[in-house]
């Protein structure tokens, strides 16, 4: 029994710590590009450097981020690499590739159900379907692969409580 209350304990205290974990957030004209919690890997670039270095995060604080074995001032950080932390696929996009099919398809069901002739291929309707689909797919592969760190785009160290911080819950 006290080893069950001591085991209990100990597992609340663990949950309890991991709930106030610091974000480190690149926030780019008012939205949320990336999030880096505690123990995700961080790529970044430092100014006046030419290659990239590859950390993984162990805190954050106001002014810095602290990797495995260094200290980083935010001021010294040039780019950050967006690798793994970008939406899977932009709004934009999504939207163009299915207006295309929308459109399509409203007017085949319009040649149906409306006017009670067979499906065609007008390409008054095709052409402009697949100009939209086209261009939706073009953008779903077109993706950034660094964020620079200057105005709008900064890096922010966030608590929990902050409208920013993303629980992984």
């Amino acid at each position: 029994m006290k080893l069950a209350s001591i085991l209990v304990i100990l597992y609340l205290n663990i949950s309890f710590l991991s709930l106030g974990q610091t974000q480190l957030v690149l926030i780019f004209k008012d939205k949320a590009l990336a999030r880096f919690s505690i123990g995700d890997d961080f790529t970044y670039k430092l100014k006046r450097s030419t290659h990239f270095t590859h950390a993984v995060m162990s805190d954050a604080t106001e002014f810095s981020v602290i990797t495995f074995n260094d200290t980083i001032p935010f001021s010294s950080i040039e780019r950050i690499s967006l690798k793994g932390h970008q939406r899977k696929t932009p709004r934009v996009s999504e939207f163009l590739i299915k207006a295309g099919v929308i459109y399509f398809l409203f007017d085949q069901v319009n040649n149906i159900v409306v006017h009670g002739q067979k499906p065609d291929m007008d390409p008054t309707v095709w052409k402009p379907s697949l100009v939209l689909v086209a261009s939706g797919y073009a953008l779903k592969l077109v993706r950034k692969k660094s964020q620079r760190i200057r105005f709008p785009a900064k890096l922010l160290a966030v608590e929990r409580g902050s409208p920013f911080y993303k629980s992984n819950e």
